[in-house]
């Protein structure tokens, strides 16, 4: 049967229906944004050693920041992609 997951580099911003297997390799310090609310971040591995930063805004945050854990993996999917401004960048790739 054929793996249905994706490498990191293969997805783009604003793409649908895919599917990563990545482990959380770092937990960033939560930051309250200027907005007031709160922003969790986490660098995402896949097997390759590609990464991607995955963040968890606002009202999410309560709700899925208990479900991430380090070291563990997850397959992700479907997740809103998107383009990361430069003064925002923690990694090398452009999207998160």
């Amino acid at each position: 049967m054929e793996d249905p997951t994706q490498l990191i580099p293969e997805i783009t911003a604003q793409m649908r229906n895919w599917v990563v297997r990545v482990t959380v390799t770092e937990d960033i310090p939560v930051m309250i944004c200027t907005t007031n609310s709160r922003l969790n971040r986490y660098v995402l591995t896949n097997n390759e050693g590609n990464e991607i930063i995955a963040a968890i805004y606002g009202r999410d945050v309560p709700l899925l920041t208990p479900m991430v854990h380090l070291y563990c993996v997850y397959d992700i999917s479907n997740a809103e992609v998107r383009t990361t401004p430069p003064q925002y960048h923690v990694l090398k790739n452009m999207l998160q």
